[in-house]
């Protein structure tokens, strides 16, 4: 029996496979103890198992490691020392210069990005960040009403002789990236009054970061007899129609629900390490083997789904327009005005692109003219921003450098969004002229 036991612990084959045997074991008896202990819902009740689990994976991980060169590549116990201390000082040297390259750690404080890549993040700052408590996007502190909004308190009732213009959108509205004073909404606010050489005039903004166009049509059901508005703006980007993450699919949905804990250990076993670029890089490729393999749809093959014509997403945002419309009418209000908002993805500014980068840039501009033509349909008085940046590309008036946030932030920059608001003023004066005059005639009355 002695001898019998001898060999199947010289079994190589055997000795490989022990840690998948151990993890079974520890794992499995995880369960069991749950199941009988615990209420059953997979959720340990006794936190040594979760203290334990990240420890118990990376000992398999580096016993594993050790025995792919002793066993499979038949390196004597030296070689395969020499090598393990190879692999850790290369390791750890990608990781040093990830570090030091990483632009967020030089460059103005997000929360956003902060709290999206805290697997990164965590051990860098000496406490984390409540994100929720104070938000601060690249640098820029943001305030926020009783109702989120990135604006004042909203004075109810209307003050008399005010024209209060309602602007309802999402990040692009809400201003990812900029000052008070660099959002196009804003920037309206000023070009208005001084237009019409009056402080009368107020535009709110009403925008929620993350807010499909549905959820702003109901905002505007919520609020419109508080913010009592003379004029609706709706800002559109590209995502508007998904009520869901702009690249959701359920396959995706399937993959995470199903690998959640695999990838949570991944990135849990990396972090004890001090490897937080690499792990957050693992689980990145893992995501992208699998839209290579056609396990997820990419992209804009997800996003695709929702612009077309017949998909119940595309269906509701139609319905939201038309709603939006409706209670515009209701409220005496002109004609409501969209802006059909882009980025760098929808028109080319004078890169050197490829065939595949091309591409998406003929689909994104084809969704957003789909956009602008949807708006037009259900009565809005839209201004689409493709051509309008083609052509300021074309006169060499607006460069790559300058359409986002910064490098880390696809969001629209400063300047783009002093475009946003120049081509919007054209469409709001001939809107508000005569409504304005009769407001002035009430208050002097």
């Amino acid at each position: 029996m002695k001898e019998k036991l001898k060999a199947i612990f010289r079994n190589k084959f055997f000795i490989f496979c022990l840690p998948i045997l151990f993890y079974l074991i520890i794992f499995g008896g995880e369960y069991l103890f749950d199941v009988i202990v615990g209420d059953g819902d997979g959720n340990i009740t006794v936190p040594v198992f979760v203290k334990l689990k990240p420890f118990i994976g990376l000992a398999l991980f580096l016993y594993l490691l050790f025995n792919v060169f002793t066993i499979l590549f038949k390196m004597s116990i030296g070689q395969t020392i020499f090598n393990f201390c190879f692999i850790i000082v290369a390791l750890y040297s990608v990781e040093y210069f990830l570090k030091k390259k990483d632009p967020f750690l030089k460059g103005a404080f997000d929360s956003g990005h902060y709290h999206n890549n805290l697997s990164k993040y965590k051990n860098f700052y000496d406490a984390p960040f409540d994100y929720k408590e104070k938000y601060i996007t690249w640098g820029h502190n943001t305030k926020k009403n009783k109702y989120s909004f990135r604006d004042n308190e909203i004075i109810y009732p209307k003050p008399n002789g005010v024209f209060r213009i309602m602007v309802l959108g999402d990040s692009f509205t809400w201003g990812a990236g900029l000052a008070e004073s660099e959002m196009y909404s804003n920037r309206l606010d000023s070009m208005l009054k001084e237009y019409f050489k009056t402080q009368d005039i107020e535009v709110v903004n009403c925008a929620l970061a993350g807010s499909p166009t549905v959820k702003e049509r109901d905002i505007l059901r919520q609020l419109k007899d508080t913010v009592q508005p003379d004029l609706i703006l709706i800002g559109f980007c590209l995502n508007d129609p998904q009520p869901k993450s702009e690249d959701y699919s359920s396959e995706k949905e399937n993959f995470q629900k199903k690998w959640k804990n695999g990838l949570f250990n991944i990135q849990n076993i990396t972090s004890l390490l001090g490897l937080y670029y690499l792990g957050e890089a693992a689980v990145s490729f893992i995501y992208l083997i699998q839209e290579k393999w056609g396990n997820i749809p990419s992209f804009y093959t997800a996003l695709g789904r929702v612009y077309n014509k017949e998909s119940k997403e595309w269906k509701e945002f139609e319905k939201a327009l038309n709603d939006i419309k409706q209670i515009s009418d209701s409220l005496h209000c002109p004609t409501p005005i969209a802006g059909v908002f882009t980025q760098g993805r929808a028109f080319n500014a004078g890169e050197k692109l490829n065939e595949k980068e091309m591409e998406q840039i003929n689909i994104s501009r084809s969704w957003l003219n789909q956009a602008h033509n949807a708006f037009t349909n259900a009565g809005f008085s839209s201004v689409n921003f493709v051509p309008v940046f083609e052509e300021l590309a074309k006169q060499n008036k607006i460069k790559p450098e300058e359409l986002n946030v910064n490098p880390l932030d696809g969001h629209p920059s400063a300047k783009m969004n002093k475009i946003f608001a120049d081509e919007l003023l054209k469409k709001i004066i001939p809107e508000i002229s005569n409504k304005m005059d009769s407001i002035k005639q009430q208050s002097t009355k």
